[in-house]
């Protein structure tokens, strides 16, 4: 493999990479022969590689060439010379449609010919005691370079027609657990993904997300893009883990719907039909509630505070719960959000000040203190609601619906049933009715 970049790298931009999926096949002729060159071209590029692939071997690593470069020019649609990335370990690649090797073979066969350019990522570890450790890392970045988009482009491949020429496979892997996410200092890392062991439980959540991605197969959708869902489930390697932590329904791909903002998902059509997004207020104060038996009056916003905004204290009930304390100071996010507002968070509401407020006008947050629940547990609650009641749907009524975490889009006329559902489910799982409203 050719020396990867050593040119200095923005890491501050990572959030514009685009991170592989490599569950493309084509579709076209030109697609095919896209495929079938690039192969052929890899292989050679090879020198220890002696012995000819068979017919069955050439063609799954033919495809895996074409899932391999159609993320890469999926990447460029956004913005050229944007980087893409994938994680490194083996076990990521498990149940995927590219297996780790050819994806190996395929990075560096491409940088060896000039048609790639590679950022080598980096994990930095810090260990406190004999067991305990964090860090912070990065995924290497791969883009493409201006040899291979000639090649592409001379094949009938470009970034512009690429969704015409590929298309997407639904996920294969529908269930998906991570580590814990870890702290060096005030940067935090997101859980890795982590193998598990096939159970019984993990065989049934794996079939219900398999079962609501058969039914999307039968339904148009327009306005809006859905290839499949997979469920993540975070803290696997917390002891006396029990498929409990998170457990939302993810759409997959950067393009899909649960990106839209809110008025962008109003366009979306089930169908041909117009949709309403149903909206459970305050999901997670409303669980807390149930769990610990506090009364809560179904049609009084929980936000609302006396002398205290509705947005700040969302925001002071959001980082709370997320860090699993009481804050001490605010977030950057949430100062930039509300300056945007004309508040100024640090200034104009100081914890110190509203800290006691909040709770005196929330007691639930009181027992909460005493005992504390992570907002992955409450993410979990309110998923097994939210995924049964898009099961029932289904299975009862043959009703699609869309959920984005605490709200679930419908077909207008089937409004008032979805809305009885999902406060049947939210009754069922914490013992507390929730308020659901209805948005455009």
């Amino acid at each position: 493999m050719k020396p990867v970049s050593r040119k200095p790298l923005d890491w501050e931009a990572r959030s514009q990479a685009r991170r592989m999926q490599l569950d493309f096949y084509p579709v076209t002729e030109y697609a095919r022969a896209f495929c079938a060159h690039l192969g052929p071209l890899l292989s050679g590029a090879n020198p220890r590689k002696t012995r000819r692939r068979g017919e069955k071997a050439e063609g799954r690593f033919n495809a895996a060439c074409g899932a391999f470069f159609a993320d890469l020019l999926k990447a460029q649609q956004r913005s050229t010379g944007r980087w893409s990335w994938h994680e490194q370990s083996p076990n990521t690649f498990t149940g995927e449609k590219v297996s780790y090797r050819h994806f190996k073979q395929i990075m560096t066969a491409a940088s060896d010919l000039g048609l790639i350019e590679i950022h080598r990522g980096f994990y930095d570890r810090e260990v406190f005691g004999e067991k305990s450790s964090s860090g912070r890392g990065r995924a290497t970045r791969i883009r493409p370079l201006g040899k291979f988009l000639k090649l592409a482009v001379g094949l009938g491949i470009s970034p512009e027609n690429i969704d015409q020429n590929f298309h997407e496979h639904p996920p294969t892997r529908v269930l998906v657990l991570k580590a814990p996410s870890t702290r060096a200092g005030h940067i935090k890392s997101q859980g890795r993904p982590m193998r598990f062991a096939a159970s019984s439980v993990s065989a049934r959540l794996e079939k219900e997300v398999r079962e609501i991605n058969a039914f999307w197969t039968t339904i148009e959708l327009s306005g809006a893009i859905h290839r499949g869902f997979r469920r993540v489930f975070n803290e696997g390697k917390k002891e006396g883990y029990d498929w409990d932590r998170g457990g939302r329904l993810y759409s997959i791909g950067e393009d899909n719907y649960q990106l839209l903002k809110k008025q962008q998902r109003a366009a979306i059509r089930i169908n041909g039909e117009p949709v309403i997004e149903l909206d459970i207020r305050a999901s997670h104060l409303t669980i807390l509630h149930g769990i610990f038996g506090v009364p809560m009056v179904p049609s009084k916003d929980p936000y609302e505070v006396n002398g205290v905004p509705r947005g700040v204290v969302k925001a002071w009930v959001t980082m709370a719960l997320g860090k699993g304390d009481v804050p001490k100071r605010w977030s950057p996010a949430h100062i930039e959000d509300m300056r945007e507002l004309g508040i100024e968070l640090s200034r104009d509401y100081p914890l110190k000040k509203i800290t006691p407020v909040i709770l005196g006008a929330l007691p639930v947050l009181r027992k909460w203190e005493r005992q504390k629940l992570s907002s992955l547990e409450l993410m979990y609650y309110e998923s097994q609601a939210i995924i049964r009641t898009v099961l029932t749907l289904i299975r009862k009524h043959q009703i699609a619906s869309l959920p984005v975490h605490d709200s679930l889009i419908v077909q207008r006329r089937h409004a008032t049933s979805c809305k009885q559902l999902i406060v049947e489910h939210y009754e069922q799982i914490c013992g507390m009715t929730p308020a659901v409203h209805e948005g455009e």
